[in-house]
């Protein structure tokens, strides 16, 4: 009982999270980590009396012992006990103001903590939703939760956009005008989750299809006409959120998703050989949809991929600064969600007019901030998880 309320309680929070502003304004974010961290609690209480979920949360001992070794070193980078290991720039400080400074090793200590609780609250949630969701009997009806809400804000996204694209629910709109963003700020941040929405409502085509086990083309096509909601669903859910990721005109969030739908076709192929019919079905459907939805709003899209010059040799400039912002601090780094404020100090006259709040190179910018060999760390984990997947 306790599990299941964990779990509706977590997705509520996981469907609801992109309202308002999709987690823009730290308000809302602190407040949704409020909430998480309370949920955590209960998931502890959980995993501690149900020997069940202690079985398997064991396969996660190794990713789980190199995570804490990242939360212990951020802390570190956040101390300012560690004298001779601190950041060269709080001397520079201290001789100018003839003060002398704590040393730290992150340039911005509150940030870094700040960044670290970020963070620490995706951990909470991969955890709750690894001991309550793993039963292959809820899997179906959870994806289509998720469908449900992408069709929701897809609908939504669209009507915006085609009425003026002003508003964001009750806020004006000041970023990405010409851009469909539905309840998000961020474009690429709504190409994310519809490439999401994408992914989850192919599994769920396939999930229904696969149960028809006909010989031939003609027997699909019938069993098909009186099929179940769940396809319809799935169907709808894809087309919509195919459009709206084209209307986002996101080049990151359309390369994204393309690559997570070839990487699903691809895992579909390996593990369901003998159905080929109904891949091959699927793979037709995918086509003229993806074409339809290219038909409709793709225009933009391509003009932006194809007119990429003048970004690319701006990012290819940062990511030369960047380079050498990690040469100058190959260990330690700058501290765990530092790179605005320490990558200021390698712009080039070029860079200088833009704040660049990211790296737009999430490798680059944890080795930045973290060093090189605890921001491999940082992705040993990641890794760890990514193979047992792959597994099944």
């Amino acid at each position: 009982m306790g599990s299941r309320v964990v779990r509706y309680c977590l997705f509520g929070i996981i469907l609801l999270s992109p309202l308002p502003l999709g987690l823009n304004r730290p308000e809302i974010w602190n407040f949704v980590c409020i909430l998480i961290g309370i949920l955590g609690i209960f998931g502890l209480v959980i995993f501690t009396t149900d020997r069940t979920v202690q079985r398997k949360l064991k396969f996660l001992t190794l990713p789980g012992g190199f995570t804490l070794i990242f939360l212990i070193f951020v802390l570190l980078q956040s101390a300012d006990f560690l004298g001779w290991l601190g950041n060269p720039i709080w001397k520079n400080i201290a001789l100018i103001g003839g003060e002398e400074i704590p040393g730290t090793i992150s340039i911005n200590p509150s940030q870094s903590i700040s960044s670290l609780l970020g963070y620490t609250a995706y951990i909470v949630v991969f955890f709750l939703a690894f001991i309550t969701t793993r039963r292959t009997k809820n899997t179906l009806n959870e994806q289509l939760v998720f469908l449900c809400a992408g069709i929701i804000y897809a609908t939504y996204g669209l009507i915006i956009y085609f009425s003026g694209n002003q508003k964001i629910l009750w806020f004006d709109k000041w970023a990405y005008l010409n851009d469909l963003t539905s309840v998000f700020v961020n474009r690429n941040t709504y190409a994310t989750f519809c490439g999401f929405i994408i992914v989850c409502s192919i599994t769920c085509m396939f999930a229904q299809i696969s149960n028809l086990r006909s010989a031939s083309v003609k027997s699909y096509i019938g069993s098909l006409k009186g099929f179940s909601w769940p396809l319809y669903i799935s169907i709808l859910a894809f087309l919509l959120n195919t459009i709206t990721l084209f209307l986002t005109h996101s080049r990151g969030g359309l390369l994204a998703s393309i690559c997570g739908v070839l990487c699903l076709c691809f895992i579909i192929l390996v593990k369901h050989k003998e159905r080929g019919i109904g891949l091959s079905l699927a793979g037709i459907a995918l086509f003229f949809l993806l074409g339809f939805g290219l038909f409709l709003s793709g225009e933009t899209t391509i003009q932006r991929i194809s007119n990429t010059s003048v970004d690319t040799l701006l990012r290819d400039e940062a990511y030369q600064a960047i380079l050498v912002g990690i040469k100058s601090s190959p260990w330690l780094g700058t501290g765990f969600g530092t790179f605005e404020d320490g990558f200021k100090t390698y712009y080039t006259e070029s860079l200088n007019h833009l704040n660049w709040t990211k790296a737009h190179n999430t490798y680059l910018e944890i080795f930045f901030e973290l060093g090189l060999i605890f921001g491999i760390v940082f992705f040993i984990p990641l890794s760890l998880v990514l193979f047992f997947l792959l597994q099944g």
